[in-house]
């Protein structure tokens, strides 16, 4: 496919149509702690946010004291320097895709740019510049440029290699262990050289 030919975004155009959510979905804006999101202050047609809960080791929420603020682990696990006694988890995720920058996309390259941004929290401004074949430069990608129909083999590879790490690591192990995944799985897919 092509990229689309609208001009997408302009500079606070995230804002409103997230202020246009907030009164019909108050939920989707509480993170942890019982905080406002965060959203990324990037100018484009795409803005994306996570809520999350803190788990033990067993997967478990970690429950709150709302009155001081603080979370009560009553697990008995021996704190470690190689594995984490609770972690984040997604417990859901919000991406917002301006309508205009739509235009000439597929269902399913729409599903799939969504897929790639809510389940990995992937996002592609860290991409620019690494020419990674990836869906996640199709909104990004320059007027009649050419841009793929669906998940590529990148992404295949890093859905892969996320899904398959070990949650109880710490973001250094868990990123190296995404990295062997893709790797191996990449070796199979690289065309063959002359």
């Amino acid at each position: 496919g092509e990229a689309p030919s609208g001009e997408p975004g302009s500079p606070g155009s995230d804002a409103a149509r997230v202020r246009a959510l907030l009164p019909a979905h108050p939920a989707y804006f509480t993170g942890d702690e019982a905080r406002p999101v965060e959203l990324a202050r990037r100018p484009g047609p795409t803005v994306a946010w996570y809520l999350e809960d803190v788990v033990d080791r067993g997967g478990m929420s970690v429950p709150r004291n709302n009155q001081h603020g603080y979370r009560i682990l009553s697990v008995t696990d021996t704190p470690s320097r190689i594995a984490p006694t609770t972690r984040p988890m997604i417990v859901a995720s919000v991406v917002v895709v301006e309508y205009r920058a739509l235009a000439g996309l597929t269902t399913t390259q729409v599903g799939d740019y969504a897929a790639m941004r809510a389940f990995t929290r992937a996002d592609p401004e860290r991409l620019e510049g690494s020419k990674a074949p990836t869906i996640l430069t199709v909104l990004d990608a320059p007027m009649g440029s050419e841009v793929p129909p669906t998940l590529t083999h990148w992404d295949l590879a890093y859905l892969r290699g996320f899904n398959a790490i070990s949650t109880d690591r710490y973001a250094p192990q868990q990123r190296h262990e995404i990295g062997k995944a893709m790797a191996r799985d990449l070796e199979g897919t690289a065309p063959a050289k002359e």
